[in-house]
């Protein structure tokens, strides 16, 4: 990756490590072009539907991860957040 002057390894040997707080911070999010992303996703029928762009939609019972437990539905990022952070 140039604009972090870092490798991601070969085929053989990939290296597949997160990016730092600082890497993500050194992005030029400007030079992000994702135009062939996007065309893609609309070719493939992959687009997401603005209406579930929600966090109930993105991480609660919206979402494909609500099916881990049938019997109890998954709360959303917020509600999680919240429950975690009380009494804190």
């Amino acid at each position: 990756m140039p604009q972090l002057r870092r490798e991601f390894g070969s085929a053989d040997v990939v290296d597949c490590r997160g990016l730092t707080s600082g890497e993500i911070q050194k992005f030029d999010w400007t030079a992000l072009k994702l135009d062939q992303w996007i065309t893609m996703l609309g070719t493939a029928q992959r687009f997401p539907d603005p209406d579930k762009l929600t966090p109930d939609g993105l991480t609660g019972t919206g979402n494909s991860l609500d099916l881990i437990n049938p019997y109890e539905p998954r709360p959303d990022i917020i509600s999680r957040t919240q429950r975690r952070l009380n009494g804190i």
